[in-house]
């Protein structure tokens, strides 16, 4: 078995066609610029991603990030050096490069996106891992998350996304940080892996869940995501976080308000 955390930090952001980027401040559609794009982002990417990642407590798994062949050098250096020497950890620009590492001796592949303004609980990859170690099955099937945040980037509220509640009213549905568990053969080793949750939802049924949660970060350069301006079903009330939430935050992310 292999693990692999896919991260598409950049691509299609240095297009000759697209060379700025929508995103939302102040829930405002706006374009910025390449460059002020990846600055912002890697503030974000430093503070949240990085740690989610680097503090699991199962680190049985790698970690690919995935560069814009057109990313500025001084981005990538950037980038690599905002990350640990862990050999788990690998910066490409390629799609092909992420199947052609896998091993011919792996059956099984568990492949987890994750966008670089997102947040995964410390005990993620062991959560998802001890669904597979202790669940038989000869196809593709989904491990996602019961719970989904969506947290400020000033550390301030939060609203929750009960994933299992919207799936018993949505069946099919998944968060973007389902991971899909594949057997591998020779074909799909030649194949890239790329994945969204909205394909995932429709072409998947056997969708199983772990305790485990993910997050993402609201911030001033989210492409789609902002927060709601009230609550519906689909999401639970804004919590200000302070007192136990803010401890409960600590121990799940690993995240510390004051740094």
């Amino acid at each position: 078995m292999i693990h692999i955390i896919i991260t598409d930090y950049n691509l299609g952001l240095y297009r000759k066609d697209n060379s700025t980027r929508k995103v939302l401040i102040n829930s405002i559609e706006t374009k910025i610029n390449a460059d002020q794009w990846m600055e912002k982002r890697l503030d974000v990417f430093r503070k949240f991603t990085v740690p989610s990642i680097e503090n699991q407590s199962n680190n049985n798994f790698i970690w690919f990030i995935r560069i814009d062949p057109q990313t500025p050098k001084s981005d990538i250096t950037k980038i690599n050096n905002s990350l640990s020497s862990d050999n788990m950890i690998i910066v490409l620009t390629d799609y092909r490069d992420v199947s052609r590492v896998i091993p011919k001796t792996v059956q099984w592949a568990l492949i987890t996106n994750f966008d670089n303004d997102d947040i995964l609980s410390l005990d993620f990859v062991e959560k998802v891992q001890s669904i597979f170690r202790n669940f038989s099955s000869h196809g593709e099937y989904l491990i996602d998350v019961n719970l989904f945040l969506y947290l400020s980037g000033d550390l301030t509220t939060f609203y929750m996304h009960n994933v299992a509640l919207r799936r018993r009213i949505q069946p099919g549905f998944c968060s973007s940080h389902a991971t899909i568990v594949r057997p591998i053969n020779m074909k799909q080793r030649r194949e890239p892996f790329i994945i969204r949750h909205t394909v995932l939802a429709n072409s998947i049924s056997n969708i199983l869940c772990c305790d485990a949660v993910g997050a993402r970060i609201i911030h001033d350069t989210n492409v789609c995501t902002r927060m709601p301006p009230k609550t519906s079903w689909k999401h639970g009330p804004i919590t200000n976080i302070q007192g136990e939430s803010l401890e409960w935050l600590g121990q799940t992310f690993g995240i510390d308000k004051n740094s």
